[in-house]
């Protein structure tokens, strides 16, 4: 019997009942389907009183008994997990909860509590979904929507929250529901454009709300997905695992566990690093020793290549240590977890050599860094052209007024977002590796070789075929949004209040997830934000789920064989 069907009237759902009583598995799945739930439940109703209120208010006295309940139903939660077998250290998540609920009521610190029941809520999520997905057997690209809706969804709802907003603006009214869904969007897409600013508009609590996003956004649709892969067995389908795994460069089953683990550690520990980097060097200039929030929120914003900032000239009032450590911190994130992972591998020795995808992908990036900072030299930006080089492929920070940049600029920066970032990384755009792939083999073509080769091996034509598919399919979307944004300009386009160059460059930032603007976003219309909303998404999971439906897409075997085509080219 599947868990999907419900009681019904009558000698079925009398049947389906029985069969629930007196079958051991399924008695035990709905019980822990109902903890959870209540966990969830639970976790829901602390966080709806706690945004009612103003920024900077404490819990109030009522906030306790959620907490209570939280703190019982997650112990019953994981008391389950243990009865049933399943591996794993029970006590760690109780105890982590339990301290943050203990330290934050006894000092006051009310952070520390709403992080533990967020660490609480979250497990309960995650156990619902891994219960569903473990039923069903499937998922795919349902998976990819769900991880970004939903916390989009929570996230605009939390983001134009009296608790989310700064002074000046709850007094005035609350943020609006597009701008609040614009922002989610743009903050979980780590693409970085804004329709208000973030240092005025929010406060403390709203920054971290948005810290938050960019740190899930950041993770990636395709890490995550790859978690569930990993964790949940069949919960992608057959077709569907095998179609992912060839994308993320033949990586077999036991090394994607490696993979998901060293994407978490190695997120935490860089992240680490450019807060301690940029933590010391404010130190040394104010004396002011403490961690600042400034710098942690700079620091994930660069890594996760979201391009969100505190500061309205985004890194213009930042000296040249600073911009230099983002601009490290850019790097290391667009590069991509399975080269990181590879390189630290080959670091330690435990592979000889690394793989065609690091050095494709590492070159590409090398090429496009190198050309780029050349070419944006040539036009006009001096020494900050390397810098342009590196957040224009994903990251959408700058250094500067966007309108001192001359025309032959801008072309560079839109050559450089829409090829963005490499795949499995926290930026966007068609990717290193697909552009190279097709540089090689068009290289190769001219110079009339049969085969496409690449380090001493060859470059199937499946591969190739892939690389011609995403690029297509990336372009067709590219050209679409600019012909939609259009549609919904036409007034301004005529009025000239808007220009040509600028829908262009906010079509491309968009489907490239940078975050770069060319001083247009918040003139443009209710019709053309949801319109960047989409580019944003669809350019946030597009190669990845292009990949997954065609695996998924129903087709048949030819029965026989069919003569070649002859058609002229050219």
């Amino acid at each position: 019997m599947r868990f999907n069907r419900f009681p019904q009237a009558g000698p079925a759902g009398l049947e389906t009942c029985w069969s629930i009583r007196h079958n051991p598995e399924m008695k035990n799945l709905l019980q822990k389907a109902i903890i959870d739930g209540v966990l969830m439940l639970l976790g829901a109703l602390f966080f709806l009183d706690w945004l009612s209120q103003s920024s900077g208010t404490n819990l109030d006295s009522f906030a306790k008994y959620w907490v209570l309940g939280q703190s019982i139903f997650l112990g019953i939660s994981l008391a389950l997990d243990k009865i049933s077998g399943r591996p794993g250290f029970y006590a760690a998540l109780p105890v982590v909860v339990l301290a943050l609920f203990a330290i934050g009521w006894g000092t006051g610190l009310t952070g520390l509590t709403v992080a533990g029941v967020g660490i609480a809520g979250l497990h309960g999520f995650l156990e619902m979904l891994w219960l569903l997905l473990g039923r069903i057997k499937r998922g795919g690209g349902a998976v990819l929507i769900l991880l970004l809706l939903i916390p989009i969804l929570i996230g605009a709802y939390a983001l134009q929250s009296p608790r989310a907003l700064s002074g000046e603006a709850g007094e005035a009214a609350t943020l609006g529901v597009l701008p609040a869904v614009f922002t989610a969007v743009s903050a979980v897409t780590v693409t970085g454009l804004s329709v208000v600013d973030i240092g005025q508009t929010f406060s403390r609590e709203g920054q971290w709300m948005l810290l938050i996003l960019i740190q899930l956004g950041g993770l990636g649709a395709v890490s995550l997905f790859l978690l569930f892969m990993s964790f949940m067995g069949e919960g992608l389908g057959l077709r569907q695992g095998r179609a992912v795994r060839e994308a993320m460069d033949g990586f077999d089953p036991s090394r994607l566990k490696s993979l998901v683990g060293s994407i978490f550690f190695t997120t935490l520990a860089i992240e680490l690093a450019g807060l301690l980097f940029l933590g010391v060097h404010r130190g040394i200039s104010t004396k002011v020793w403490t961690p600042s929030f400034d710098d942690l929120f700079h620091a994930v914003s660069a890594f996760c290549n979201a391009g969100f900032g505190l500061y309205s000239d985004s890194l213009a009032s930042l000296d040249s240590f600073q911009v230099t450590v983002i601009g490290l911190l850019i790097v290391v994130g667009s590069l991509g977890f399975p080269v990181i992972q590879e390189f630290w591998l080959w670091r330690s020795k435990k592979i000889r050599r690394l793989g065609p995808h690091v050095h494709l992908s590492l070159g590409t990036s090398v090429f496009l860094w190198i050309i780029g900072g050349g070419l944006l030299l040539l036009g006009g930006l001096g020494l900050e052209s390397v810098f342009w080089s590196v957040t224009a492929r994903t990251a959408g920070f700058s250094t500067g007024p966007m309108s001192a940049l001359t025309d032959f600029s801008i072309f560079i920066l839109l050559i450089l977002m829409l090829i963005g970032a490499s795949p499995g990384s926290t930026g966007g755009g068609l990717k290193t590796s697909t552009v190279g792939v097709l540089f090689i083999a068009l290289f190769q073509q001219i110079r009339g070789r049969k085969q496409v080769h690449f380090l001493k091996n060859t470059l199937p034509d499946t591969l190739i075929r892939s690389a011609i598919v995403l690029t297509v399919v990336f372009v067709s979307v590219w050209v679409i949004l600019i012909g939609l944004l259009h549609l919904t300009e036409r007034a301004s386009l005529d009025s000239e209040k808007i220009t040509q160059q600028q829908i262009v460059f906010e079509a491309t930032s968009a489907l490239g997830t940078v975050g770069l603007s060319l001083d247009s976003t918040a003139d443009l219309t209710e019709g053309s934000l949801w319109v960047l909303m989409a580019g944003m998404i669809l350019g946030r999971i597009g190669p990845l789920s292009v990949i997954v439906l065609l695996a998924t897409w129903p087709y048949g075997k030819s029965r026989a064989e069919r003569p070649e085509a002859k058609i002229m080219l050219g």
